[in-house]
């Protein structure tokens, strides 16, 4: 059953066992999504989302992952969101948020991501503390399009000062060279720091519940990561400011 959202719009969580919700997400998945993720290494594959789903959890323990649909008064689909939330280190990781070209400009990807805090912190009660998100490497985009760097500057994140490489999303995909991790710390603007122990769970969560990699600790990527992050001196990773185009 759709809810109403903001701006005119109304969302729906897709769950398995309700069609109307599933229908949405392959409208979304063509629509919005393809367009979104030309690359197909980085565009998780219909059947993939849909396997998760059915597989997936009403309950919300350690770990919680959402798909939600948003459209207008007109049934356009508008928006979509994925994404996780990880208990033992509280932090919510965006898989993807994507927005209709037509409607961008317009606050919406803001308060879609409003509304996937609030449903963690206030719906399910838990404790928040980091946003993880991966953004394309402004150094290695193609298209010119740098509309996300501002997004994701306003919100205030911030990067992860290691080389971060997205696993393989399936047997026949490649490892992703040309993204970065950025997190913000939801209860304090100024951190500057993050304890790089949190970042390789996170790292280890995320292939196996986001990807669905049975065995992180067996991927030659996440291992690869996992080392580097234990060969950096000291407790911490120092998070730096992201660059925008003419700063890269």
């Amino acid at each position: 059953m759709k809810k109403a959202g903001f701006n005119d719009l109304e969302y729906i969580e897709v769950h398995k066992d309700q069609k109307e919700s599933i229908d949405l997400l392959i409208r979304f998945y063509h629509e919005l999504f393809v367009p979104s993720f030309p690359n197909e290494n980085e565009r998780e594959s219909l059947e993939n989302i849909l396997y998760y789903i059915e597989n997936s959890s009403n309950d919300f323990n350690d770990l919680l992952s959402r798909t939600l649909i948003f459209t207008d008064v007109e049934n356009r689909v508008v928006a979509g969101i994925i994404f996780d939330y990880f208990e033992e280190i509280r932090a919510y990781a965006i898989e993807f948020i994507v927005v209709d070209k037509n409607f961008q400009g317009k606050g919406i990807a803001s308060k879609v991501n409003e509304l996937a805090v609030s449903m963690i912190t206030e719906q399910y009660k838990k404790e928040l503390e980091w946003l993880v998100i991966e953004i394309e490497n402004p150094k290695k985009v193609t298209n010119g399009d740098f509309s996300y760097l501002y997004f994701w500057k306003k919100q205030h994140m911030k990067l992860v000062d290691f080389e971060y490489i997205q696993p393989a999303l399936s047997g026949n995909k490649e490892p992703v060279t040309t993204l970065l991790l950025c997190v913000k710390n939801l209860r304090n603007n100024s951190v500057r720091t993050i304890h790089k122990k949190l970042i390789e769970r996170f790292v280890d969560l995320y292939a196996k519940h986001a990807i669905g990699i049975a065995r992180p600790d067996l991927d030659p990527t996440v291992s690869a990561m996992c080392r580097q992050l234990r060969a950096i001196e000291g407790d911490d990773i120092a998070l730096l400011e992201i660059q925008g185009e003419n700063e890269a």
